[in-house]
């Protein structure tokens, strides 16, 4: 059983997250779906600057948001360079395996609810098949997109376009920069299955 401190920081989570999604209309629930979309290559790099003590902030925050809601991940393969069907399924693959290395837990994500879409199209049309309470993305052309069919979209990542003032700026440039700050390492730690 989770202790009540990763309860605790959970909650913090939502709470932040529903400020960041300027709409007061979120109000997440134990049990709501939610999608979250992490890019391929973010994977890569973050697997590249984990240390064996250290555990990843990406992880960590879909561990968290994994405890309290039903999450979806969807790996964008946008940056792929191959188109053969083969070559991405088994870059799936590895990435999933990538991420439990990172910390993800199986309890909290279980394999079948990692996804992958090779472009915003896919995501798209997922997005809209699974009805989630909210999505989170990095795109602002998917954000605009959904919610023209009344979807919540929080973004990260996305930097100011001085050219275009209507740009969303967001200071959570990483999915970890939505964790709540915190200096008990038990509750930094990844949550972990006891059933």
């Amino acid at each position: 059983m989770e202790s009540i401190a990763h309860f605790k920081v959970g909650k913090q989570l939502m709470q932040t997250l529903a400020s960041v999604s300027q709409m007061p209309s979120i109000s997440v629930k134990r049990g709501s779906i939610v999608v979250v979309t992490v890019k391929s290559s973010d994977i890569r790099n973050e697997k590249q600057q984990l240390t064996r003590n250290n555990s990843n902030n990406s992880a960590l925050f879909l561990n968290y948001l994994g405890l309290i809601t039903n999450l979806f991940v969807c790996i964008s393969f946008e940056d792929a360079t191959t188109g053969k069907q083969e070559d991405l399924l088994q870059e799936l693959e590895t990435l999933k395996d990538t991420l439990y290395r990172m910390g993800l837990d199986t309890y909290t994500v279980p394999p079948h609810r990692i996804v992958a879409a090779s472009s915003s199209v896919g995501r798209i049309a997922f997005v809209r098949q699974i009805r989630p309470e909210f999505f989170i993305d990095y795109d602002v052309d998917i954000k605009e997109q959904l919610q023209r069919f009344g979807f919540h979209v929080i973004l990260y990542g996305v930097e100011k376009n001085p050219s275009n003032q209507d740009d969303v700026i967001t200071s959570y440039r990483t999915l970890g920069d939505f964790l709540p700050s915190c200096s008990d390492e038990s509750i930094r730690a990844p949550p972990q299955d006891t059933t």
